[in-house]
């Protein structure tokens, strides 16, 4: 705060009265309560924060010219996406795919091939345990799936060539246990109800009468003579001998 002189006589005589001679220099003695030594004290502090506060301003400076030289700016028109989608798009675009339109025409197709290829398979497998339980496929198909879940059935190959049909069903606390399919529709009201449409061959032909046949020329001739019987009684000749 003060300088510092060879001897009093250099210094200025406004402040001599608080200098002092010690080491062979002209120094200032002044209580620390001197309002020059806290004004001085003051300004010190003021200061010593200021270039602080300074620094601190450069400091950020630089770091944002650092982050703004190394940082990607997005052009007009695109998007920041995250790196895995961004892999994403490529594969779809390598792929032949050039637009979102093309993708949900394609997903759409792929939904619905999905849809028919597994309702053909179903239909298949349902046609695979009729075949083993003796039932009519495509009313297998129709109606069983309707009222149980067939994939929890399985065909397998038996003795002889014949198929042996077996579900899985819930037992003792829920774990699943095997059972013959058979054992399973009689234990089953909504399956055994369907026994009768299951077991009618689909070539047989009902007349009045009770008279069945092959579909055909011979199930005409014969409901032809069941209709006869009914409208004349016994005295009708069959309709093959009056031909």
């Amino acid at each position: 705060m003060f300088p510092t002189y060879n001897s009093l006589a250099e210094v200025p005589e406004a402040f001599r009265e608080h200098y002092v001679m010690k080491g062979g220099k002209a120094v200032a003695e002044v209580s620390p309560d001197h309002p020059l030594v806290v004004n001085n004290a003051t300004l010190k502090t003021e200061k010593t924060a200021a270039e602080a506060r300074a620094q601190a301003a450069e400091t950020e400076r630089d770091q944002a010219k650092t982050a703004l030289a190394s940082a990607k700016v997005v052009p007009h028109g695109h998007e920041a996406v995250p790196k895995a989608d961004a892999e994403l798009a490529r594969a779809v675009k390598g792929a032949g795919i050039e637009s979102a339109e093309a993708f949900t025409t394609l997903k759409t197709n792929h939904d619905n091939y999905k849809t028919t290829a597994e309702e053909a398979q179903r239909t298949a497998h349902a046609e695979a345990v009729a075949e083993g339980m003796g039932w009519d496929g495509k009313k297998t198909a129709r109606l069983v799936t309707k009222v149980y879940d067939l994939s929890q059935v399985e065909v397998r190959d038996g003795e002889g060539g014949k198929k042996n049909v077996v579900a899985r069903v819930k037992g003792t606390g829920d774990a699943l246990v095997e059972k013959p399919f058979a054992d399973v529709v009689s234990a089953t009201p909504e399956l055994s109800d369907l026994l009768p449409a299951l077991t009618t061959s689909p070539e047989t032909v009902r007349v009045p009468g009770g008279t069945s046949g092959k579909a055909g020329g011979g199930a005409n001739e014969l409901l032809a003579d069941g209709l006869m019987k009914d409208w004349y009684g016994d005295n009708a000749k069959p309709a093959a001998a009056g031909k």
